[in-house]
């Protein structure tokens, strides 16, 4: 990841690492802005990622103590409220990344690009973040496997349309193929979205009705256990397969989440067969 500011980088044609003054985020899109200069006569792809906002939470010197700590509202009803000033300095962490999509987005604007672009805004994962009393990204919780997930492509769908099917980060390779018109290779394991997007009724498209999510223990991360679930619209089971783990944060017994009546992940209904219909 490297340092917040004055990181080291390496580049294609340099043998060693080298120093950059400033911050990391706006240094990072410094150079896409040089980038899309050198390319936007043709067609281009762009793969933006930052570091933020990896611990340590360090803001750009322009946003630090910006921000409010009573400003943040937290839904769950068992997160820990003791991390406030965390999540304050992790949003002015990311004010810089706020500020560096909207450069991007006004040089497309700029140079007509804006409509003839495909930009994917996501995420590598979720967090939590004082919920469940965890501050981990390894978990099966809802806070932990969401990520963000914005398309604008306005030649394809509406602003505002919203689909509710579950997207992957697998499908992200082949909806880009098949939005350049490449062929999708058979062992790929994603789908593209490219369908949901275009669709007049995105729920008569034949696409996915769960999902599995999957966390092998690591070794530096020893109170993380092994866990598998299957993710459905209303549902969630996790079993652990290898046990309670270092810690023994979990009892290893099966779980089961009514996530529509249950958001939070609250109650166990794995035992109460009332419960499942």
């Amino acid at each position: 990841q490297g340092r917040y500011v004055n990181p080291e980088f390496k580049q294609n044609d340099k043998e060693k690492r080298f120093t950059v003054e400033g911050y990391n985020t706006d240094i990072i899109t410094d150079r896409a802005l040089e980038f899309m200069d050198d390319n936007a006569h043709q067609p281009f792809y762009l793969h933006l990622s930052y570091k933020s906002v990896h611990q340590p939470f360090t803001p750009a010197p322009r946003h630090a103590e910006t921000l409010d700590d009573t400003a943040f509202k937290i839904k769950s009803p068992n997160a820990r409220t003791t991390w406030m000033t965390l999540r304050r300095k992790r949003a002015e962490t990311l004010l810089s990344v706020d500020e560096s999509v909207g450069r991007v987005v006004a040089y497309l604007r700029e140079h007509d690009l804006l409509d003839n672009t495909v930009l994917v805004f996501t995420s590598d994962n979720g967090f939590l973040f004082g919920e469940h009393g965890f501050g981990d990204k390894r978990y099966f919780y809802e806070e932990s496997i969401r990520i963000p997930w914005l398309v604008h492509y306005p030649r394809l769908t509406a602003s505002g349309t919203s689909i509710d099917q579950p997207i992957l980060n697998v499908d992200f390779l082949p909806s880009m193929l098949e939005l350049v018109g490449a062929d999708i290779p058979e062992h790929i394991q994603g789908a593209s979205f490219v369908p949901l997007m275009t669709a007049t009724d995105p729920t008569k498209v034949d696409w996915r009705d769960y999902w599995i999510y999957e966390y092998m223990i690591e070794q530096q991360y020893m109170h993380v256990p092994t866990h598998l679930a299957v993710v459905g619209k209303d549902y969630k089971y996790v079993r652990f397969p290898e046990g309670q783990a270092l810690l023994k944060r979990f009892s290893g017994e099966e779980l089961l989440f009514n996530t529509k009546t249950d958001p939070f992940e609250m109650t166990n209904i794995a035992s109460d067969e009332s419960s499942v219909k």
